[in-house]
This record gives C-alpha cells, structure tokens and sequence, in this order.
C-alpha cells in the first residue's frame, strides 16, 4: 500500500484550489492590520485626548479612522473563517476520498491485516491539520515576516 501522506494531499488540495487559497491567504493580511494599524490610530486618539490643546475635528477624524480599521478588521476576520469553513470540510472530504482510493485500487493489499486505526487516526486529524496549517501562517509569516517588514 503506498504510505499515506496528508501533507502531500494538502499540497494537491491547494494546487487544486488556488484561488480560494489566494483569497484566504489575502484575508489573512487582517492580522497586521489588528497588530500595527489598530494601536497606531488608538495610540493617536489617546493622545489627542490627553493633549491640551485639543481639537475636535482632528480627534474626530482621528476617532472615525479607527472605527474604519476595526470594522474593516472584523468584516476581514470573518470573511477569513468564512472561507476557512469552506476549505475545511472540503480538504477532509478530499483526503477521505484519497485514502479510500489508495485502499481500494491497491492490488497487493492485505485486507485482512490492514492497519485501520492507523487511518482512522489520519482521518480525524484532518481538520485540525489544515487549522494548523494556517494557524502557522498567519502568526510565524504574519506576525513575524510582514510586522517587522512593516515597522521597518
């Protein structure tokens, strides 16, 4: 039986569904935003507060930036799990049906020994898996790579 990788099954999945992988791979851009520009703007508004000399129409337009950036970041974020429910389900499908065939269409099979917990145990891990996936991304590329590009 040819051993199975689900890394290699996440590989074909996203070279399979490129654009939905771009677009969750866009959305994820949310991360920076919530980091760098949401305490840029309430550091500034919290400053215009303190300041003697306050003028309403800066801390007002100051105040509506950040209103703009935190429902931007929200409608971003839930767009992210939006789209994040869409390839889930789907991946675990996805395996599911490449396990079965790699079951099925292999001839030298013993079927009287096959190892199925080792697969059931692949199989539940699925959807954690691609979780993982992205969890990394966002805070190792995102958190780390884009937020020092950004400071920098």
């Amino acid at each position: 039986m040819n051993k199975v990788n689900i890394n290699n099954y996440l590989l074909e999945y996203i070279n399979i569904n490129k654009l939905t992988f771009l677009l969750c791979f866009i959305l994820l851009f949310t991360y920076p935003l919530q980091k760098i520009g949401l305490p840029k703007y309430y550091g500034k508004v919290i400053s215009n507060i303190s300041d003697s000399k306050i003028k309403k129409n800066d801390f007002f337009n100051l105040l509506i930036i950040l209103l703009i950036i935190y429902s931007s970041i929200q409608i971003l974020f839930a767009s992210l799990q939006k789209v994040q429910g869409m390839l889930v389900p789907k991946f675990s499908e996805y395996c599911i049906q490449k396990i079965f065939d790699n079951l099925i269409n292999n001839t030298n099979l013993d079927y009287d020994n096959i190892e199925i917990g080792a697969i059931i145990a692949k199989i539940t891990k699925l959807p954690w898996l691609i979780y993982k996936y992205l969890e990394l991304l966002r805070t190792f590329i995102f958190s780390q790579i884009v937020t020092m590009s950004i400071c920098i």
